[in-house]
C-alpha cells in the first residue's frame, strides 16, 4: 500500500501531461497567416489621444501583446490612465481559414459585450471593421475600424467610427516598444 502511495503522484503527473499534450494544439493546425500578427507582440508604452465630440483628451497608455491558446491567436491587453480613471481592455486577434480574414475581438470594463471586428491586411497595415455594435455613451449602434501598423520600430493604431460615408477618428495611438 505504501508503495502505491508512492507511485500515485507520478502515475497522476504522467496521465495530467499526457492529457494536455494530447490537446494542445498541432502547429500545422494553426494557419501560417497568424504569423503576419507578431509585430503586435512584445511589452509597448505611449501616448494615447480620444477623440470626443471634438473635444480631445491625452493619456498614456501601455499595450501587452503575447501569443494565446497555444500560439492559434495574439491577446493585446492595454490599459491606460484617462485622468484619474484607469481603463482596461483586451484584444484577441486570430486568422480565419474559412473566411480568409483575420478577426479580432475587443472586450473592455465599460461594456460586457465583445466587439468583433474582421479584416485583412492592406499592405503592413491591420484593417479590422465591426459589424454594427453597440458603444457606451452612443443611442445607436456604430461601425467601428481598427488600424494597427508598424512605422519606424513604433507601433501605431487608429479605432475610427462610420458616420455616414465618411470615418471619423476616435483613438489616435502611438507606442514604443519598451525595454526587457
Amino acid at each position: 500500500m505504501y508503495a502505491l502511495a508512492r507511485a500515485l503522484p507520478l502515475l497522476l503527473a504522467v496521465l495530467v501531461t499526457n492529457q494536455v499534450h494530447a490537446q494542445a494544439p498541432e502547429p500545422s493546425l494553426i494557419p501560417t497567416e497568424v504569423s503576419r500578427l507578431a509585430f503586435l507582440l512584445g511589452d509597448w508604452s505611449g501616448e494615447e489621444e480620444f477623440i470626443m465630440m471634438g473635444q480631445s483628451t491625452k493619456s498614456k497608455g501601455v499595450l501587452q501583446g503575447t501569443k494565446a491558446v497555444g500560439g492559434r491567436y495574439v491577446q493585446l491587453k492595454q490599459s491606460y490612465q484617462m485622468d484619474s480613471d484607469r481603463l482596461e481592455g483586451m484584444n484577441l486577434f486570430t486568422f480565419d481559414p474559412g473566411a480568409k480574414k483575420y478577426r479580432g475581438w475587443w472586450f473592455d470594463q465599460l461594456s460586457g459585450e465583445a466587439v468583433e471586428l474582421r479584416g485583412d491586411f492592406e499592405g503592413e497595415k491591420l484593417i479590422l471593421t465591426s459589424q454594427p455594435a453597440p458603444l457606451p455613451g452612443s443611442p445607436e449602434k456604430v461601425v467601428l475600424r481598427a488600424t494597427y501598423w508598424l512605422q519606424e520600430a513604433k507601433l501605431k493604431f487608429v479605432l475610427e467610427m462610420q458616420l455616414g460615408p465618411n470615418w471619423e477618428k476616435m483613438i489616435s495611438a502611438t507606442y514604443d516598444k519598451r525595454r526587457s
